[in-house]
């Protein structure tokens, strides 16, 4: 049996069949709810109002957060209310996560970049009825020419873009190469190397679009991390997880997510795709561990 979850003013409706609680089915029709203690019912930030339908009896932590009078209005929070029939829920603007303003400015500083992927030209000799090599063997062997490369290799994907990249531009095309590994292929009109770096903070993503060979950042985009529907701190999140070990992967997928869209725009804003971004590099949070004496 279905039944029907309503959010107003936002006019979403969420079609459900099992008994969930107003916050999980929030999350699951993309309404971000505020909730610095990830759905625990110790903040009292998502309060929301019933306006029609029953919801399943009320819990301490309601009464915890809300007053008599709230409560006799319908008011309850909405990660302790579990609806299991259908139901209209209003929701407040101050339990709506409220974009944030994320800080993307730094300092720069000027450095000689070592990129590890490389955007080599290349003009190959295209084949005739005396010359039917492949394409990997006429681009090994224009590497080697033009650029002194010896024994490349390739996977699947790169040589079905050098197939389409050898016959877009006559046989002129930019070879993406990983120390001896072509991982990527683009018609010669393309001579951009570009990566992303993106910081993960817990409430945060940061994410800058990088010219590899001069080290310059080209656009930079912040956005709020969506795991804060977890839970704003790091625990809260792991306790999730631990509650159900579901929410991992659900985790992992928020953020992957709202990354690849945020490379999307990055993208887009220079004339490129994704498509075109040859190296990423995430922050990692070193943690420095000292003997006590």
């Amino acid at each position: 049996m279905t039944y029907t979850v309503e959010f107003e003013p936002i006019g979403i409706r969420l079609i459900c069949e099992e008994p969930l609680t107003v916050f999980e089915a929030a999350r699951q029709a993309g309404v971000s709810l505020r909730s610095i203690c990830g759905g625990k019912g110790t903040c009292g930030k998502c309060a929301i109002r019933i306006r029609q339908g029953i919801a399943l009896h009320l819990v301490e932590a309601e009464r915890e957060h809300l007053s008599d009078a709230l409560l006799a209005e319908g008011w309850r929070l909405a990660c302790r209310t579990v609806v299991t029939e259908n139901i209209t829920i209003y929701i407040p603007p101050g339990s709506l996560e409220e974009s944030q303003v994320v800080q993307t400015e730094g300092v720069e500083t000027t450095f000689a970049p070592r990129p590890a992927v490389r955007l080599l030209p290349v003009v190959i000799t295209p084949p005739s009825l005396s010359d039917q090599a492949s394409d990997m063997e006429r681009l090994a062997a224009g590497l080697h020419e033009q650029h002194g490369v010896r024994n490349i290799i390739a996977g699947l994907p790169a040589l079905r873009a050098l197939r389409t990249a050898l016959r877009e531009t006559d046989w002129q095309i930019s070879a993406a190469l990983r120390g001896d590994e072509i991982i990527a292929a683009y018609p010669r009109t393309h001579d951009r190397a570009v990566g992303l770096a993106v910081d993960i903070g817990t409430t945060k993503l940061a994410c800058y679009l990088v010219d590899l060979e001069s080290g310059r950042t080209l656009a930079v985009q912040g956005v709020t991390n969506p795991q804060i529907a977890y839970g704003e701190d790091i625990m809260s999140r792991l306790e999730a997880v631990l509650i159900d070990p579901a929410n991992a992967d659900r985790l992992q997928s928020e953020v992957v997510t709202a990354i690849n869209a945020v490379a999307a725009d990055l993208c887009t804003a220079q004339g490129l795709t994704p498509d075109h971004l040859l190296d990423l590099c995430f922050v990692e949070q070193m943690v420095r561990r000292e003997t006590l004496r």
